[in-house]
């Protein structure tokens, strides 16, 4: 008789130890035909892909040659691709050795080892990668890159990206902000640099035009606002300008707070800017 002392199951390195724990030791005959007609029953509810690991002498004086190749077409009947059978010879009886090649071969898709082999912790974490592990597949992704800005065409939803522009993640021109004290137009000498590197941008695309846009926050009249992100636009404009790029190739447009940025916090409101 044969006696099942864990699984099927979803693994649990515990419960694995504690069936093995189990697992007493053997002595007179080897009913390994028993035991794989036991795993076609115990087996029955597994999903997917099914690997059965057997550890035998395969000592032909207790086993029964026939038996087992018997059991094992009955398993390949019941469960067919879905199942690969891998002997670990225990000794080094070399009929034996022989025969459980035989069993992995029948199976279609499995392979003998000896116990030597996975003796250490090395080959026995090689064992358990080549059985139980899928290699993964190498595919090789070709990035289409149209504007030279690094992010792939497909992903890309900016293209055209001037030379020379840093962009985020979806290959978009990204100046930033420049933020502006509550109620003032001059801009903060921190962000010189960045509107410094938007003008080399300029420099770069002798085509390039862009609208600079002004917003507030939402304190004060729409009127009062209105002016004040136009002043802040042109504040912008200016300065590129003074940096060497062409007044026909800029425009300024106040958008007061319809295109608010966080007005529900005094933090929030220092964020206002122009884009």
């Amino acid at each position: 008789m044969t006696e099942l002392l864990w699984g099927p199951a979803p693994f649990s390195a515990a419960a694995v130890d504690d069936g093995l724990n189990k697992t007493g030791f053997s002595v007179g005959e080897s009913p390994l035909n028993m035991a794989l007609d036991a795993a076609g029953t115990d087996l029955s509810s597994a999903q997917g892909n099914i690997a059965i690991v057997i550890f035998t002498d395969a000592n032909k004086e207790v086993m029964n040659y026939d038996a087992v190749k018997k059991s094992v077409m009955n398993l390949k009947n019941q469960y067919g691709d879905r199942l690969c059978i891998y002997p670990v010879l225990i000794g080094g009886d070399k009929e034996g050795a022989n025969f459980l090649s035989q069993v992995a071969a029948d199976s279609g898709c499995g392979f003998m080892v000896k116990g030597d082999d996975v003796a250490s912790g090395q080959g026995m974490a090689d064992f358990v990668a080549n059985v139980f592990l899928a290699k993964a597949e190498v595919v090789e992704v070709v990035c289409v890159d149209d504007d030279g800005d690094t992010v792939c065409a497909e992903l890309d939803k900016c293209p055209g990206t001037p030379k020379g522009a840093k962009v985020n993640e979806y290959g978009c021109w990204v100046i930033g902000d420049v933020l502006f004290d509550f109620d003032k137009a001059n801009i903060k000498p921190e962000f010189y640099g960045q509107l410094d590197e938007a003008a080399r941008v300029f420099e770069m695309n002798p085509g390039l035009k862009v609208e600079v846009q002004g917003n507030t926050d939402n304190v004060g009249t729409y009127k009062y606002n209105m002016g004040l992100s136009l002043r802040r636009a042109n504040a912008v404009l200016n300065y590129l300008v003074k940096r060497g790029v062409d007044r026909s190739r800029l425009a300024a447009r106040g958008s007061a707070t319809h295109v608010p940025s966080h007005n529900d916090t005094p933090e929030g409101r220092a964020l206002t800017a122009c884009e």
